[in-house]
This record gives structure tokens, sequence and C-alpha cells, in this order.
């Protein structure tokens, strides 16, 4: 989680840097730390907390499929952070949301299949 919370504080200032005060665009596509947090998140929070319940592909496909959809869906709060927040910290916080919204769904998942 600590690696998590550096990528996340090394996110913020690559996007603000690079991005939304060279480009004048919050969220460019050639930057893909936020994704790379979502699915971090979404992958490894669940397997943390519940490793050894399910086999690791489990967690691995459940948090990369979860995170894909909650990040195309974007439910609130996702939404709300996408939509509100034009700046570096809404372009993280949508993903970091999408990421624990999965990680909920991957945890739920693999207790149930237990």
């Amino acid at each position: 989680m600590a690696i998590d919370a550096a990528l996340d504080a090394t996110g913020i200032v690559a996007l603000r840097v690079f991005t939304f005060l060279r480009m004048g665009e919050p969220d460019h596509g050639a930057i893909v730390v936020d994704e790379v947090v979502g699915v971090a998140l979404a992958i490894l929070l669940p397997y943390w907390l519940l490793a050894g319940w399910a086999a690791p592909y489990v967690f691995v496909l459940g948090g990369f499929i979860g995170f894909r959809i909650y990040d195309i869906v974007k439910p609130w709060p996702v939404s709300y952070f996408d939509s509100h927040w034009k700046n570096p910290w809404g372009v993280m916080l949508d993903d970091v949301f999408a990421g624990f919204m999965a990680a909920a769904g991957v945890a739920v998942l693999v207790v149930l299949i237990q």
C-alpha cells in the first residue's frame, strides 16, 4: 500500500507538471500512471487481505476486469471525480475509486466462491 501511495503522489506530480502545464490537458493519453494505480489497488488490496483463499489468477483477472468495468461505466463516486474535478487530483482519484470498488468486488467474489 505504501508503494501505491507513492505512485499516487508521483502520478499527481507527473500529471500536473507534464500534462496540465505543458500540454494544457489534465488527462493526456500518454500518462497512464493513474490507470496503474487503479489496477494495482484492484488486484493487490484483495490479494493482501485474502491471500490463500483463491488462486492468484482470480485476483489478477478479477481485479483487472473489475477495474476496467468501473473505469468505463463510471458509477458514483468515480463519475463525480471524473466530471467535477478537472485537474490532476480528479484524474487520479477517479481511477483510485474505481480501483477500490473493483477491489471490493473481487473480495466479495473470492469469499463467495469459497
